[in-house]
Parts: C-alpha cells; sequence; structure tokens
C-alpha cells in the first residue's frame, strides 16, 4: 500500500483516512502475510506520484514474491482474501460496477472518423477496480508500469484506466473477485460493487453480509471526502469493526 507518513499517524489529515483501521483489519485476517507500507519519500526517490507508483512497487516486490497485491490504504478488510491466496489467476481485482454510481468505463475512436465512431473499448460493467490489484505475473507489473508511465495523464481515472488497458488489451488471465463483474450475479462483494448498499450490511455467523453474500472488503473511496465507518454502516456492523478489528 502507499500512504503518507502524516496519514500513516491517524485523524485529523488531508484524506480524512483512518490508517490504523486499514492496517488492523489487514493483520486480523492475514497475520501471516508482509505489508509493505511505501510513503511520500518512496514516491519521490523514484520520480513518482500517487497516480503512477503503483505499478512501479508492484514490479519491484514481483522480483522477490510469487503474489504481489497492491491495496489502498482507505480499504477495510472483513475476512481473509481467500480468492486471492488461491492465486488462480494472472491478474485479479475487484469488479466497479454498481447499482448507484458508475461513472467509468473507457472509450476510443480512430483517428478517421473522430468523435462519431467513438465505441467502448471497456465496458462500465466490465471495468476493474484498481483500488485492489493482485498479480501472480512479473510481466503484467511491467506492462502496467509502461502502460501508466506513458498514457496515465490522458485519462481522467488515471492507473485505473490504464489498469484496464494493460488488462484488456493483453491475454491475461483476469479474475474478478467478487465472482462475476455484474452485481446482479456475484458471489461475494470485493470492494466497489456494493456501492450505495452499505447501510444495508447485517451480521450473520460472525461475518458481515449483504443481500445474502459475504462482505470481503469495503473501500472507502471518494478521495478526500471520505466518511468515517460509524457513518457507513449499519449499528450491528459498526459494533462488529469495533469488537474484531
Amino acid at each position: 500500500t502507499i500512504c503518507d507518513l502524516e496519514i500513516q499517524r491517524g485523524l485529523p489529515n488531508s484524506r480524512n483516512l483512518v490508517f490504523e483501521g486499514f492496517r488492523n483489519s489487514f493483520n486480523r485476517f492475514h497475520p501471516d502475510i508482509v505489508l509493505v507500507v511505501y510513503n511520500r519519500s518512496d514516491l519521490m526517490q523514484r520520480g513518482l506520484t500517487y497516480y503512477n507508483g503503483k505499478p512501479t512497487f508492484g514490479k519491484e516486490l514481483s522480483e522477490k514474491y510469487d503474489i504481489v497485491v497492491n491495496i489502498d490504504s482507505d480499504f477495510l478488510l472483513f475476512v481473509r482474501m481467500e480468492e486471492i491466496l488461491a492465486a488462480d489467476f494472472e491478474i485479479a481485482c475487484p469488479a466497479c460496477y454498481n447499482s448507484t454510481y458508475n461513472v467509468v468505463g473507457i472509450k476510443a475512436c480512430t483517428g478517421l472518423n473522430g468523435e462519431g465512431e467513438k465505441r467502448w473499448l471497456v465496458d462500465e460493467k466490465d471495468y476493474l477496480h484498481a483500488g485492489l490489484i493482485a498479480s501472480t505475473s512479473k510481466q503484467f507489473w511491467e506492462h502496467y508500469e509502461y502502460v501508466t508511465q506513458k498514457h496515465y495523464e490522458k485519462f481522467t481515472c488515471y492507473e485505473n484506466d490504464t489498469l484496464n488497458l494493460a488488462a484488456y488489451l493483453y491475454p491475461y488471465n483476469v479474475k474478478i473477485l467478487d465472482g462475476n463483474s455484474d452485481y446482479n450475479k456475484n458471489k461475494q462483494w470485493y470492494g466497489g460493487s456494493h456501492l450505495g448498499k452499505e447501510k444495508t450490511f447485517y451480521i450473520e455467523n460472525n461475518k458481515v453480509m449483504c443481500e445474502g453474500k459475504r462482505v470481503v472488503a469495503h473501500h472507502f473511496g471518494h478521495g478526500s471526502g471520505k466518511q468515517s465507518y460509524q457513518d457507513v454502516f449499519s449499528p450491528e456492523v459498526v459494533e462488529f469493526i469495533k469488537t474484531n478489528i
């Protein structure tokens, strides 16, 4: 993960981000997994920014580890991420498509007919969420780094868009961690596909659930306008977080 030292120290901070909650939830369910935290100095030493640093750090760690997972530090994890530890993929990401707020997708046009011939390159239903990127492929991290360094400033969603370009323009084995890119057909919720449903979360058999399916993780997102978990979730889920995280 990438998180500036000032934010790691806690609230108040410019992102309204509770890093301790992320770290505690990660360690609670993954005590055997190494968590590497990069900060602003690490970015500056490599001439990187928060918008293009993920693939470079991923590439560096892929020289040492079989699976490398980039995860934004505004996540809360509610259970062990078994779908990632299965390692049955080259790239694994959460779905982004949800029922309330979809502004992403990538359209492209040729130089011949311009905007009038613009076509979907990556549909909003297939769009991958770059808040969590797992890969078993060194080549992917190299590919992602190249695409990001060369093109990220051309896109509204920066490294999110270049992730989708790297993932879908080459025949990688891509795994949607939710089980399906369409939230109506998924098997679990992994960070973004449940947007707008947070107040409906409940506890069943000591697991966070939504619509009968397990919630693995929640991504707070929304830039610097993040809400606290007390404001986002139902009282019983708030109590689960206090007790377990």
